[in-house]
């Protein structure tokens, strides 16, 4: 399974529940410019422009609650995400979450 995620076309970024990123793959590494080693451990908000911060956690939270396993996170707006270099770069996302004996993962 590992190897499927590390060689996937699309940018995963995988999330325990305190939002903290745990999995980074190589298609991540490319569309934000950081380095897996360097971001496990952080914040999933460091890759989010500081305005879309703290209403990001609380969506997070909130999906969590609703006890689906997978929505997109389309809408009217356009979704921006924060690359290594600080620039906005557009992104297209999805949420999923998933429970496991070590805990929820988004």
């Amino acid at each position: 399974l590992g190897g499927i995620i590390a060689s996937a076309m699309d940018a995963i970024v995988t999330v325990d529940e305190s939002q903290t990123i745990v999995l980074f793959n190589g298609a991540a590494e490319k569309l934000f410019g950081y380095r897996a080693d360097a971001v496990r451990g952080a914040p999933l908000t460091m890759l989010l422009p500081e305005r879309f911060r703290a209403a990001h956690r609380g969506h997070v939270t909130g999906f969590g609650a609703t006890g689906h396993t997978s929505r997109s996170m389309r809408s009217l707006a356009q979704l921006v995400a924060r690359a290594h270099d600080g620039r906005e770069i557009p992104i297209e996302a999805a949420i999923s979450q998933v429970r496991t004996h070590a805990g929820r993962f988004f």
